[in-house]
């Protein structure tokens, strides 16, 4: 009885039903609860530098928006939420000191600037970050689809576990940068890295790095990856985010990781002019340690271990029938990839790792699709 419902066809038919439940919640979240973000304002600023040089200018420009944008209620607990905050909105020079922690995301700032003449900076974020989250979406409901009976609801615990609804209203560059990387996984599991491998897989991962330039750590895992069945995508990947990274230390004049460590970590100060602190080992295996202890308490860690342990038993069993292995060699590099960044940068937090989680999440339907589904993918 059980196999028969497990293999029931019209399990596609409630997958297609829930898919337009979820993107009709998605877009109701998006544009009746935006998460108003601190990061916002920063992100504001950044696409009117290019045209207000000025500091004092600049930082009342970005706020006059902010301000008129947001709801009363928000304006006022997203400015006094600490007398950090407070003190910034009043310090023009202190608070622009920071702009290149965000300016460094060049790829964001240049796509917000790009849809300037469409919408104010505030509103570009917004249509970002819901178009991230729904094509992510998108990529997940394939590979789902792809998958046979009751597997092709697997999409499902998958947005709801690493926090899709989320992404949808983050003003950020994480929607964007997850969209891309599940666009790139999704093409490596595909098929052949052949020739249209390039732009359809290094092209999207060099792209991420320029929204995030942190994800070079784990384009440096996928290169190591793909370097078994293409060097000249594995080249591509990892010259091309190296390359980027570069480009975006360059042109931000960002502070460098230890400072970043630093400002991310311990109390910041309130202006960053002359902030130049000593590296100290103790105090970055004390951070390692205190956020080490703080993601093993967290649901979305547990629920990752879960996905990693799931997606092994589910790869191995594919390899053992004839076939490609890059499955196996695509979670080996996810799994190596997030262990790097958290020993890089101890982030405990879920946005960093989406892109990994998520490609976790199509490693496992695509080892759980039907070998001719597979094929023909």
């Amino acid at each position: 009885m059980m196999a028969g419902v497990a293999d029931w066809k019209g399990w596609r038919i409630v997958s297609v039903v829930l898919l337009l439940l979820v993107v009709a919640y998605l877009v109701h979240f998006a544009v009746t609860r935006p998460a108003w973000e601190w990061d916002a304002v920063f992100y504001t600023m950044a696409v009117f530098r290019d045209g207000t040089p000025d500091a004092v200018a600049l930082h009342g420009k970005a706020w006059a928006l902010v301000e008129a944008r947001m709801p009363r209620d928000a304006f006022d607990a997203l400015v006094n939420a600490s007398a950090a905050r407070s003190a910034h909105h009043a310090d023009a020079a202190a608070m622009v000191s920071f702009l290149p922690h965000y300016e460094v995301k060049l790829g964001y700032v240049w796509l917000l600037r790009l849809l300037a003449p469409l919408a104010d900076p505030l509103l570009a974020m917004r249509v970002v970050a819901l178009a991230g989250a729904l094509g992510t979406l998108a990529v997940l409901f394939a590979a789902a689809w792809r998958t046979a009976g009751l597997v092709t609801l697997a999409w499902l615990p998958a947005v709801t576990l690493f926090g899709l609804s989320s992404l949808s209203t983050m003003l950020a560059p994480d929607p964007l940068a997850t969209l891309l990387y599940v666009v790139a996984f999704a093409a490596v599991l595909s098929g052949r890295l052949g020739g249209a491998a390039v732009l359809l897989v290094a092209v999207p991962l060099v792209a991420v790095v320029l929204v995030r330039p942190d994800s070079v750590v784990l384009n440096l895992a996928l290169a190591a990856a793909l370097a078994v069945d293409s060097r000249r995508v594995a080249a591509a990947v990892a010259g091309g985010s190296l390359g980027a990274y570069a480009l975006d230390l360059a042109l931000s004049g960002h502070l460098g990781w230890w400072r970043q460590f630093i400002l991310s970590f311990r109390p910041p100060p309130h202006d960053l002019a002359g902030f130049d602190p000593a590296f100290s080992l103790r105090t970055y295996l004390d951070v390692l340690r205190e956020q080490a202890l703080d993601v093993l308490h967290l649901p979305w860690a547990q629920a990752a271990l879960g996905l990693v342990i799931l997606a092994a038993v589910l790869v191995a069993r594919r390899e053992a029938e004839p076939g490609p292995r890059r499955a196996g060699r695509l979670l080996a590099a996810l799994v190596v990839g997030m262990a790097l960044r958290f020993v890089i940068y101890p982030s405990p937090e879920l946005r960093h790792y989406d892109p990994a989680l998520f490609g976790l999440c199509l490693v496992v339907l695509h080892a759980a699709a039907p070998a001719g589904a597979q094929r023909r993918s």
